[in-house]
């Protein structure tokens, strides 16, 4: 499993999303911006990604994080934002912010740092533990209830 996080890794990454989830569109961006383009631009586009992740990982436990506001933190209005972001990442805006948050709820249940499914959701601002718990599950193959468990 390519999301896999090793046991006695207490920190989270701040890249960690930035390496796990754009690792090949990266890679794909680098080799077109090198066949057609100049690579000033293949720089600022692979420093746009990393501001914009920088950006969410920072917040992606904050009640503000949307769409809109990534947006408007990188001056970019949100069509723009949802074309630059899917052209980047391959992901719509809202399933970077979920994945994002699943990242950190995999690794906040991994490193036993939160003990419960209903705390994790809560944090990542999930409304619905059920609905957290489906998508965990679809991303993970396992519930967040197996790992806490398995982890013990």
């Amino acid at each position: 499993m390519p999301y896999e996080i090793t046991p006695g890794n207490d920190s989270i990454t701040p890249y960690i999303l930035y390496h796990s989830c754009f690792a090949d569109k990266r890679s794909q961006v680098m080799d077109i911006s090198n066949q057609s383009t100049t690579s000033s631009t293949s720089l600022r586009n692979e420093a746009w990604l990393k501001r914009m992740t920088l950006l969410l990982n920072d917040n992606v436990c904050h009640p503000r994080l949307s769409v809109r506001w990534l947006a408007a933190n990188l001056y970019l209005s949100e069509r723009q934002f949802s074309r630059k972001t899917q052209q980047m990442t391959g992901l719509t805006p809202n399933k970077l912010i979920r994945e994002a948050k699943l990242q950190l709820a995999y690794q906040l249940l991994y490193n036993q740092e939160i003990s419960s499914v209903k705390a994790a959701a809560h944090r990542l601002q999930f409304s619905d533990v059920k609905y957290f718990s489906r998508i965990f599950f679809r991303r993970f193959g396992y519930h967040p209830s197996t790992l806490i468990h398995r982890v013990k």
